[in-house]
């Protein structure tokens, strides 16, 4: 029997024999024999960066590090490999590259073409930390190449981790300080590592923006420069150094940083001047006008919860959340747009898509970001959700099984989706006529949550307590 006849159970208990066996003969130094099993995992279990790292590990001790693998004994082999890579690749069949690749690659491991072949089949498969294994790999092969370095900043950015792609970004610019694509896509990194951090968007209470603003705050007695406060120190750059671009962004991320948004809109307005229109700078305008309407909502909340019986509070906080959820879907249609590949983006758009019942709207985007990893879960339950409306019962249920595995009781974030996916696979299975499926998930329901909606009722009405 192959591995692709095997079920996933079996595959993962196969590549776990094959890992122990392959450490086994890493500790005697048997690196062969090592790279075979290693190999194997791979091709049992292709999501698994640690089979990927493991394999590429045993493979340079095998070579005794000497950079070059075979070297002439196996170019002819690795001729036709590449030859075969070229093939697949203009099919797009992205798991023959994946395969070809690694098998040049116990050839040669530090072969930087291979190491992108691998990249970008695992990128184009939403395999993002191999991906980003493989491009770092052929990085470091040659640290000066602008093609890996751009390879590994984009999937940086599309992995969310915006300031290490940031750091790449600065080295192209080192690199290349007449990389204008460069230093900008620097600079919206920059600022997107703070905008994901700042908590403006899951904010409820101005209490709240307060908590996410001090985790980044300085401690008290730490100083910015010498006599100097940040704010003194970067408008002094801005004034010596007019012309750089770089200071307004700074000044405005301390403003936005302290919740001082009026002031980062204000400094950002000037940097776009100073860059001349630059479309970063203004989509962080963007990002700044959507946290203080953000803002202005959680002060509303604040009025109509010291004023429960004042209806124009309540109403006040209608008119501003309705008013924000207007301009998200203006800017977030736009960014989808701009940036297709950025999967987080687009869990966003369809949940304020959601919000106002366009089900099928939200369907395709939630079917992308259902293929990353770490989106997987949410986007299942949002596609169970949406086909629920639309009363597609039965694939919903399908998007709701897929949902449920994904997530852990035990981790704090993960666990109410766990307990919503399981409360409304139960109201679905109702529907169905699968009562003892309903009767199962609401009891997973009530032993998380007890007073979880009407868990518990619907429970009972099924076991006859009605």
């Amino acid at each position: 029997m192959s591995s692709g006849d095997l079920s996933g159970s079996a595959r993962q208990k196969a590549a776990m024999q094959c890992y122990i066996k392959g450490n086994d003969a890493l500790a005697k130094q048997n690196y062969e024999y090592a790279l075979q099993m290693y190999v194997q995992c791979i091709a049992l279990v292709q999501d698994n960066l640690t089979y990927r790292q493991l394999a590429r590990g045993a493979a340079y001790k095998k070579y005794n590090d000497n950079k070059t693998g075979a070297g002439t004994l196996a170019k002819a082999k690795l001729m036709g490999i590449r030859n075969k890579i070229k093939k697949a690749k203009a099919a797009e069949q992205w798991d023959e590259v994946d395969k070809l690749a690694e098998e040049g690659l116990k050839l040669n491991p530090w072969d930087a073409q291979l190491n992108v072949d691998l990249g970008e089949a695992t990128q184009a498969r939403e395999l993002l930390d191999i991906a980003q294994f493989a491009f770092s790999c052929a990085r470091n092969t040659d640290p000066q190449n602008k093609d890996y370095n751009r390879m590994l900043a984009l999937v940086l950015e599309e992995k969310g981790e915006f300031i290490e792609a940031s750091k790449v970004w600065n080295h192209l610019v080192k690199l290349d300080p007449n990389d204008g694509e460069a230093r900008s896509n620097a600079t919206r990194c920059d600022f997107e590592a703070v905008r994901t951090r700042g908590g403006y968007e899951e904010a409820k209470t101005t209490a709240d923006v307060a908590v996410q603003r001090n985790r980044f705050a300085k401690k008290p007695g730490e100083a910015d420069a010498p006599g100097m406060s940040a704010e003194k120190d970067l408008q002094h750059a801005i004034r010596k150094e007019p012309e750089k671009v770089e200071h307004y962004l700074k000044l405005a991320d301390h403003y936005r940083k302290n919740n001082q948004l009026e002031e980062a809109a204000q400094t950002l307005k000037k940097a776009l001047e100073v860059s001349g229109g630059d479309r970063n700078i203004h989509e962080q305008i963007e990002d700044v006008n959507l946290d203080q309407m953000r803002y202005n909502l959680a002060l509303a909340r604040e009025k109509a919860a010291a004023e429960p019986d004042e209806p124009v509070f309540q109403e006040k906080v209608k008119a501003l959340d309705l008013e924000l959820l207007k301009r998200e879907l203006q800017v977030f249609s736009g960014r989808v747009e701009r940036y297709p590949k950025d999967m987080e983006l687009k869990v966003k758009f369809a949940e304020r898509l959601m919000r106002i019942k366009k089900w099928k709207e939200a369907i395709p985007l939630l079917q992308k970001s259902a293929q990353h990893t770490k989106l997987k879960g949410r986007s299942h339950l949002m596609l169970g959700k949406c086909l629920m409306r639309d009363r597609k019962l039965k694939p919903a249920r399908g998007q709701l099984e897929r949902a449920i595995p994904e997530f852990a009781a035990e981790n704090d974030n993960e666990r109410p989706l766990l307990i919503e996916a399981h409360y409304i696979m139960g109201v679905l299975c109702e529907e169905l006529g699968d009562t003892a499926a309903a009767e199962d998930h609401f009891g997973e329901v009530i032993t998380l949550d007890y007073d979880y909606k009407d868990a518990l009722k619907r429970l009972e009405k099924l076991q006859g307590g009605e």
